[in-house]
Formats: C-alpha cells, sequence, structure tokens
C-alpha cells in the first residue's frame, strides 16, 4: 500500500493545477478531487462495496485514525493505515 501511496500522491500533485483550473472563484467550497479519489481508491483496494459504507467505515475509523495521529489533517487521514 505504500508504493500505491507514493504513486497516488505522485499522480495527484501532477493533476493537483488541473483541478485548481476547474474550480470556481465564488460559490461554497467543495470537496477537493484530490480526497474523493484517494477515497474511491480505498472503497476499491478494501473492497467497499458501495460510497454509503465507504463513508460509514470512515466514520468508524476516524476517531481511531485521531487517536493515532493526534495532530490530524485531512491530508493525515488519507494517509493513515487501515
Amino acid at each position: 500500500m505504500r508504493a500505491v501511496r507514493k504513486l497516488t500522491d505522485a499522480g495527484l500533485r501532477c493533476l493537483s493545477p488541473e483541478f485548481e483550473y476547474l474550480y470556481a472563484n465564488s460559490g461554497r467550497p467543495s470537496i477537493a478531487p484530490e480526497y474523493i479519489l484517494r477515497a474511491l481508491l480505498l472503497q476499491v483496494f478494501y473492497s467497499v462495496r458501495s460510497e454509503r459504507l465507504l463513508l460509514e467505515q470512515i466514520d468508524i475509523l476516524y476517531p481511531l485514525a485521531v487517536i493515532q495521529v493526534r495532530s490530524l489533517t485531512p491530508s493525515a487521514l488519507l494517509k493513515a493505515p487501515l
């Protein structure tokens, strides 16, 4: 999984300027596409059947990640081992 994480980080780093170009300057902020893509990768790797179940798993694992990481940021949550 660490190799996949490194590959994912590199790919999303390259795509980040493209994503920034798509954002509007006004309106409500949305969830960054990088986070959505990471969540979808987790869904595929851990064979979670639906987005709803994935969100339930994240709700369960999020407090554990807070305890593990302590200084939690959104990127740290997605990088935390499951």
